[in-house]
């Protein structure tokens, strides 16, 4: 996917061709008088634009500056989430490594100790064409 295509849809519900939902951190925002482009989108801010008379061009300057200020920090947040995710992708990725070794060393360990205690029995079961694993 190209992330620099401003026509390729970026949220995973925008694939879908669904709008994204409304989190609560949008209402957040919105409960003290903010908006961000989630609100923006719902239908019923659509309706309130479509029936307003159109701003000059000096309001409407300042309409976009806001927008373009709101859009900015909403992007702060999902660069900033995006960071936050790769690292504990990474970091996931290294407990698995570990957890996994720690696992293969345990089941390594356990079959040695099951090997003696068999061959304290006297049993080989190699021998007999069997394994026997705990783990």
């Amino acid at each position: 996917m190209d992330v620099y295509n401003h026509r390729t849809p970026h949220h995973p519900t925008a694939l879908l061709g669904r709008p994204a939902e409304v989190t609560a951190l949008d209402h957040c925002i919105a409960s003290r008088g903010g908006t961000t482009s989630k609100i923006e989108k719902l239908p019923s801010q659509i309706q309130v634009t479509k029936y307003r008379s159109p701003p000059n061009r000096d309001q409407r300057i300042e309409e976009l500056t806001r927008e373009n200020g709101y859009l900015r920090q909403e992007l702060a947040l999902y660069e900033e989430t995006r960071d936050a995710m790769v690292s504990l992708h990474a970091k996931t990725k290294k407990a698995y490594k570990l957890l996994r070794e720690g696992l293969q060393e345990l089941s390594e360990k356990v079959a040695v100790s099951e090997k003696s205690l068999l061959k304290y029995w006297g049993i080989d079961l190699n021998d007999e064409g069997m394994e026997v694993t705990v783990i």
